[in-house]
C-alpha cells in the first residue's frame, strides 16, 4: 500500500456511494455532504431484510446497481462484521465491474476490523473517520489513475 497524496484540489461536483451497514448509519449521515448517490438511505438500509442473490431482491438490486453506476466514488464504512455482509460485497463487486470507474475510500472505523477482500488491490484509498482524511481520500480516489494497488491517508 503506498501513501496518497496529500494535497487537496478542486474537484468538480461529485457523487458518492455510501457503502455501510445499517447499524453504521448514524456515522454514514456526516457523509452525504459529499454528494451521496443514494436518493433515500432509508431504502437503502432497508435492503438487508433480505439477501442480494434472493429473487425477491430483484428490484433492490437495480435501483442499487442504478446508484452504484452514477457514482463517481464509492465510500465504504468498515465495521465489526462489513467484511461478511454478502450486500456490501455485491455492491463492491457492482462499482468494480463499471467500465469506467474511479478509485473507492475504505474507511476503517476501528483499527481491529477487517475490510472486505474485494476492496482489496482494487485502487482504494483507506483513511480514517476525519472529516478532512475523508475528503482528501474522496478527492485522491477520483483522480486515481493506477486502480491496481491500494493508497493510505496518514494521520
Amino acid at each position: 500500500m503506498r501513501s496518497a497524496c496529500t494535497k487537496t484540489q478542486s474537484f468538480p461536483a461529485m457523487s458518492v456511494f455510501l457503502c455501510y451497514e445499517p447499524e453504521q448509519r448514524a456515522t454514514a449521515e456526516p457523509l452525504r455532504e459529499f454528494g451521496p448517490a443514494q436518493a433515500n438511505l432509508d431504502d437503502y438500509d432497508a435492503r438487508v431484510k433480505i439477501a442480494p442473490d434472493d429473487d425477491a431482491a430483484a428490484t433492490v438490486r437495480q435501483r442499487i446497481a442504478t446508484e452504484i453506476v452514477a457514482a463517481d466514488v464509492l465510500v465504504c464504512l468498515v465495521g465489526q462484521t462489513t467484511f461478511l455482509s454478502p450486500w456490501i460485497t455485491w455492491e463492491i463487486e457492482q462499482y468494480l465491474a463499471k467500465p469506467q470507474r474511479n478509485g473507492m475510500v475504505c474507511i476503517i472505523l476501528h483499527k481491529l476490523y477487517s475490510p472486505p477482500i474485494a476492496l482489496k488491490d482494487a485502487g482504494t484509498v483507506y483513511c480514517n473517520l476525519k472529516r478532512d482524511k475523508v475528503a482528501m481520500a474522496v478527492e485522491t480516489a477520483q483522480a486515481l489513475d493506477d486502480l491496481t494497488d491500494d493508497y493510505a491517508i496518514e494521520d
